[in-house]
C-alpha cells in the first residue's frame, strides 16, 4: 500500500506542467519501487518520466521490460 500510495504522488506531480515537478515525480516512482521492488506500476511509471528526462533509451527499455516482466497487463 505504501509503494502504491508513493506512486500516486509521483502521478500527481507527474502531471503538473512546472518542470520541477517532473523530477519530483521520479523521487515518487523510485521511492516506490525501494518499498517493493515488484511494484511493476512504479517500474512502468519510472520509465515514462525518464523518456522525458533522460535521452538514454536503455534505461527506459530497461525499466519498461521490468514493468512488464512483473505484470504483463501493464
Amino acid at each position: 500500500m505504501e509503494a502504491y500510495n508513493l506512486y500516486l504522488k509521483g502521478k500527481y506531480f507527474f502531471n503538473l506542467t512546472d518542470g520541477n515537478a517532473y523530477w519530483k515525480s521520479i523521487k515518487y516512482f523510485k521511492q516506490s519501487i525501494d518499498k517493493d521492488s515488484e511494484f511493476a506500476l512504479g517500474y512502468a511509471a519510472l520509465a515514462d518520466a525518464y523518456i522525458i528526462y533522460d535521452d538514454s533509451m536503455k534505461v527506459v527499455k530497461a525499466l519498461a521490460l521490468k514493468a512488464i516482466t512483473l505484470d504483463s497487463t501493464i
